[in-house]
């Protein structure tokens, strides 16, 4: 190679070296422009995610207030339907206890009915009884003064045993029964 291809090659070197150096420049601004178009579209990103974050929070919220709304009904009507049937059970209960009642009452009333006329059989037996023995206590009475009359006149002799008979002294003057003019009266 001589010094004239030299001096073209140098000088079409010093142009590649300038179209490379262009080139570079452009590309180092390309990357540069790219760089920042791609951190714009980073920070629009980050702007849209932070968007989406935020509509997502808010969509999740949403959406748990209606799950959670929905399950507080569902528990509600749940608690609803069975305060409903305790109601129904408690309304059947005072209704079974107001009959029981009833039937209390009645027997009761029964009850003291029947006692009412068993103290008063009772109290008829009773003066019954009481009356019988009065009775029989009058007449033990009685039997006792004829017996005790029965004692005295053997006492005083005017009744005694004569050979194995019983006898009676009399007296001078007899004086005989107003009522049964059978029978003599004793003096002593």
């Amino acid at each position: 190679m001589n010094s004239e291809e030299l001096k073209t090659l140098a000088i079409r070197l010093a142009a590649l070296t300038d179209l490379l150096e262009e080139r570079s420049r452009q590309c180092v601004l390309e990357v540069s422009q790219s760089g920042d178009r791609l951190m714009q579209t980073a920070q629009g990103l980050g702007l849209a995610g932070q968007q989406l974050a935020q509509e997502t929070v808010s969509t999740i919220g949403a959406l748990a207030q209606e799950v959670i709304r929905r399950g507080l009904k569902q528990a509600l009507d749940q608690c609803s339907h069975e305060l409903q049937q305790t109601a129904r059970q408690a309304t059947q209960t005072a209704a079974n206890l107001h009959e029981q009642r009833a039937a209390l009452q009645r027997t009761q009333r029964g009850l003291i009915w029947k006692a009412g006329l068993a103290l008063l059989v009772g109290a008829v037996l009773a003066a019954g009884g009481s009356g019988y023995l009065v009775w029989k206590s009058l007449e033990a009475a009685r039997q006792a003064d004829f017996s005790t009359a029965i004692v005295r006149a053997t006492h005083s002799g005017a009744l005694t045993q004569c050979g194995g008979v019983l006898c009676i002294k009399t007296g001078k003057n007899i004086v005989r029964y107003d009522k049964n003019g059978d029978y003599i009266l004793l003096k002593e």
